[in-house]
């Protein structure tokens, strides 16, 4: 029904699932990235991800519900987060009670600490990739550059991410 977000590999836009009716989220890459040097390692990328959250099932985390390609053009459809980044409340100057940043904190906490049993890092956290509901549940999302196990697409030396977010050790 329109698009939700632009990021630097894609477009999210929202839909209807019209077999079951709910509302979901559908990624998409650029057109012009599937074609070039990097499209290669993008469309690698992207299929990771999806096979990395596909694997995941954890109430803070975003689900993937579908994944398929139509002229050669990967997406997946996912879980419609109903609320707003959590970048839109710190960019409003929103002010939390110190529980209400417990238990922010908390779900977040718990979904990485699902994540990383299952060996996933997700390596670009940062405020616009978790979302809050009206309800104040919180679903991490947006596990495009995700490490999983040892099957790594970065090389070495490469830096993925956001650098605002990043560790001192990664911008050096």
């Amino acid at each position: 029904t329109g698009v939700l977000g632009r990021g630097g590999m894609g477009v999210v836009y929202k839909a209807q699932d019209i077999r079951i009716g709910r509302m979901v989220a559908i990624k998409t890459i650029h057109k012009e990235m599937l074609g070039g040097d990097g499209a290669v390692e993008l469309r690698a990328r992207f299929l990771k991800e999806i096979r990395a959250v596909g694997l995941l099932q954890h109430t803070n985390i975003v689900a993937v519900y579908d994944a398929d390609e139509i002229d050669g053009e990967p997406y997946f459809v996912m879980e419609y987060v109903e609320g707003k980044e959590l970048k839109n409340y710190l960019e409003e100057g929103t002010r939390f009670s110190l529980e209400r940043v417990r238990h922010i904190m908390r779900q977040i906490l718990e979904a990485f600490d699902y994540t990383h049993k299952l060996d996933i890092v997700h390596r670009d956290i940062k405020p616009a990739n978790i979302f809050v509901t009206d309800e104040f549940t919180c679903k991490i999302a947006d596990f495009g550059i995700v490490k999983h196990g040892d099957a790594g697409l970065t090389q070495t030396g490469s830096v993925l991410g956001t650098p605002s977010y990043m560790s001192p050790e990664q911008c050096a």
